[in-house]
């Protein structure tokens, strides 16, 4: 613990309460009452910064500096989180428009596939009536021409 000397320095300023209130011409032996009344107050006051040792002064200046410390580090933080947040913000609107792109994608594709479909139904429907049409010709055959296959 080290001790540091401080230079301490009081002046006394007196105001009149009052303006009637102007102090009588002193006395032999006011002023050293006055005087030793201030020196009272010096010493205590001397005694007072004393007695708060170096090392609280210290500590606590030492914490002043880990909570300046913490303040730029959440200042950073703060600065780091705000361009995550544009970045992440610039990615969502890259990743809306690639699912707009897509979703249309899509659409397409089901309308495209809803249409096979409806080609297929219809080709099946053909084949059915294919089927009925060469069983009627054979039929036909048969019973007029005597066609045996």
């Amino acid at each position: 613990v080290e001790d540091d000397p401080r230079e301490t320095r009081v002046e006394r300023v007196v105001h009149p309460a009052m303006k009637d209130d102007i102090p009588e011409p002193a006395q032999e032996g006011a002023a050293e009452g006055t005087y030793e009344t201030l020196g009272d107050l010096v010493q205590r006051f001397h005694d007072h910064t004393q007695a708060i040792p170096v090392h609280r002064i210290q500590t606590t200046e030492g914490i002043q500096r880990e909570q300046g410390r913490r303040i730029v580090g959440v200042e950073s933080a703060i600065i780091a989180l705000t361009e995550r947040v544009a970045e992440l913000e610039r990615d969502n609107q890259r990743l809306r428009g690639t699912a707009s792109v897509e979703s249309q994608r899509v659409d397409r594709l089901q309308r495209g596939m809803s249409r096979m479909q409806r080609e297929m139904r219809q080709m099946r429907r053909f084949q059915f009536y294919d089927r009925v049409r060469v069983g009627r010709l054979k039929a036909c055959a048969r019973k007029h021409m005597g066609y045996r296959p």
